[in-house]
């Protein structure tokens, strides 16, 4: 029963950032047509694919970067502006839907390499290191066990190096006067 409620409250937020994105997309088309085609409104369009990118995952990223081709284009056509050969249309589309492609792109890489750092992040704070008691080696996330040193560099900025305490020092390396004689 909790998990429904959970599931519901999801299915509530993602239908609201869909609202919320459908409707920067409109209010940016609509000035963008208030203004005419003069003045390039194109750049204000990069906010609601970077949104959907960031909240809903890559793939509506990229609808709404093509939503937002689509507006942009009738903007532009509703205004008034003829363009003297067809191509040219279709090329400022194909032009707009690459710059927005990549925009959606970026910020779902941003926002995946974001997750990923944010686990590690989590993983170090609340989780226990499960160290081997005999070999050292650490178990990572994959219950895989790997040595601290690959640990460490895998997962912290942190750069470990071999040294010996004083004590294990003293107890390996007994000085040469201390040694019995022959």
């Amino acid at each position: 029963m909790e998990m429904d409620k959970k599931d519901e409250l999801k299915g509530v937020r993602w239908l609201g950032v869909v609202a919320l994105t459908l409707g920067m997309v409109a209010l940016v088309g609509w000035f963008d047509y208030l203004t005419g085609y003069e003045v390039s409104m194109a750049v204000f369009y990069y906010l609601p694919i970077a949104y959907a990118a960031w909240s809903l995952g890559s793939l509506w990223s990229f609808v709404f970067a093509f939503i937002c081709v689509a507006t942009l284009t009738w903007a532009d056509i509703a205004a008034g502006h003829h363009y003297s050969k067809e191509w040219m249309l279709w090329n400022q589309v194909i032009m707009r839907l690459l710059c927005f492609c990549f925009v959606a792109f970026s910020f779902d890489f941003f926002k995946r390499k974001s997750d990923r750092q944010n686990e590690k992040i989590r993983q170090l704070e609340i989780g226990t290191l499960c160290i081997c008691s005999r070999c050292r080696k650490v178990r990572d996330a994959n219950d895989n066990w790997i040595e601290l040193e690959s640990f460490l560099r895998e997962n912290t900025a942190v750069q470990a190096q071999t040294k010996l305490c004083p004590d294990c020092a003293r107890a390996l390396y007994v000085p040469v006067s201390r040694q019995p004689g022959p």
